[in-house]
């Protein structure tokens, strides 16, 4: 059953990322508004399956490799700043736009030129305000709270 979880679990992945491309490719028939609805409608849900085998497997010893992976210690400073990076990561995106001068004509090249750019500075930023206001307010939450228990 540990295998079969993760077939459909990995099986659930695929759908749900390339049922679209039916659609999004060069020469794809598009879908009708009834298609369309289904998926939008199932693809959050059916990933949220998805998702919850592997943190059900991760947490129950079923990960192996997978869990080895996810528990990592190197992702833990990313963790840290993610929820900021996920605040900033917008502002990021539209001080981009907002700035360019020129049409941009999308290509494979530019799609992963802008989303690795777009990551970077988004961590850049996102660590900026981690260290300069988040963990300054953190440290004055705990002073604060530290003080008034000694009242």
């Amino acid at each position: 059953q540990n295998i079969l979880g993760w077939l459909v679990s990995f099986g659930l992945f695929i759908t749900v990322a390339y049922t679209p491309f039916t659609k999004n490719r060069e020469g794809g028939f598009p879908w009708t508004s009834v298609e369309s609805a289904v998926y939008e409608a199932m693809s959050h849900v059916v990933w949220a399956v998805a998702i919850s085998w592997v943190i059900f497997a991760c947490t129950q010893g079923y990960g192996g490799v997978i869990n080895w992976v996810l528990s990592w210690r190197g992702f833990l400073p990313l963790s840290r700043l993610s929820f900021v990076v996920y605040l900033i990561h917008p502002v990021v995106m539209v001080l981009f736009i907002y700035n360019k001068q020129v049409l941009v004509y999308m290509n494979t090249f530019e799609m992963a030129y802008m989303f690795l750019g777009h990551l970077i500075m988004s961590y850049a930023v996102g660590l900026l305000f981690c260290v300069g206001v988040e963990r300054p307010f953190i440290r004055l939450l705990k002073l604060l709270k530290t003080r008034g228990r000694k009242s």
